[in-house]
């Protein structure tokens, strides 16, 4: 299916699962699916929202543009990951997203105020990544914004299961409660504060640059053997210690 809309009127439709060829917009779009969504062609709401309602598995061939994007669907799977991706706003309340956008992206309210998804979440963007939002992931949350943009994701009501940084220049993290680190790399620092502990699951490599872990509980070696943190400096402060199997700094 094909449209062009050239008026402000928004476009609206309800799908049992079905392809979507290309639609063009100068007001809002909403795709509502009882089960998944193949977006096969060029979807592009200009500075409006789009609104993406799923029941099984999102899937895209060409790219979307809009503002804002909504994700939802409980139980949903959005692999959202054409390069030419162009959103200004991420949103929503769904399973598993796994989303690229070109440019710099923020987790922010488009309806939906954050974004909580029930499974993992995998965020690449060509730019910064940030939040005026919470985020709240009850899987695996991997970001990726290259090794020259800053992710800084410090809202005080993120809930984060597990966090990796696949890459990022300046990283900053904020978890309400008990946060696992998996293996992260950046370019410069890293600093990570929970509100109860942190667990280091994985290799952080910060090359010169600083890293600060700062808990409000205890800071635990998740590894179960010798943990490297490489960086130029390391701070770690908890309020109940570094646990068993300390974190090695090399």
């Amino acid at each position: 299916y094909s449209e062009t809309l050239s008026t402000g009127s928004d476009w609206n439709a309800t799908m049992p699962g079905a392809g979507i060829g290309g639609i063009t917009s100068l007001g809002n779009i909403t795709l509502t699916s009882a089960g998944g969504i193949a977006i096969n062609g060029i979807v592009n709401a200009g500075g409006n929202k789009l609104k993406l309602a799923g029941a099984g598995i999102v899937s895209q061939m060409a790219p979307i543009t809009a503002a804002g994007l909504e994700l939802l669907g409980t139980g949903a799977t959005y692999n959202l990951t054409n390069a030419g991706n162009a959103i200004t706003t991420l949103a929503g309340n769904t399973g598993t997203v796994n989303f690229t956008n070109g440019t710099g992206i923020g987790i922010g309210t488009v309806n939906t105020a954050g974004l909580a998804t029930s499974g993992d979440l995998t965020l690449n963007s060509g730019g910064a990544i940030t939040q005026t939002a919470p985020l709240q992931v009850g899987g695996a949350a991997t970001f990726d914004a290259g090794a020259t943009n800053d992710i800084t994701l410090t809202n005080a009501g993120n809930n984060f299961s597990s966090v990796g940084i696949t890459s990022g220049k300046n990283v900053s993290l904020t978890d309400t409660d008990a946060l696992a680190l998996n293996a992260s790399t950046v370019s410069n620092t890293l600093s990570a504060t929970a509100g109860g502990d942190i667990t280091l699951n994985g290799l952080v490599n910060a090359g010169t640059g600083n890293v600060a872990l700062k808990s409000g509980g205890a800071i635990i070696n998740g590894m179960g053997g010798a943990l490297s943190i490489s960086a130029g400096a390391l701070s770690a402060e908890a309020v109940n210690g570094i646990g068993s199997g300390d974190p090695l700094m090399t």
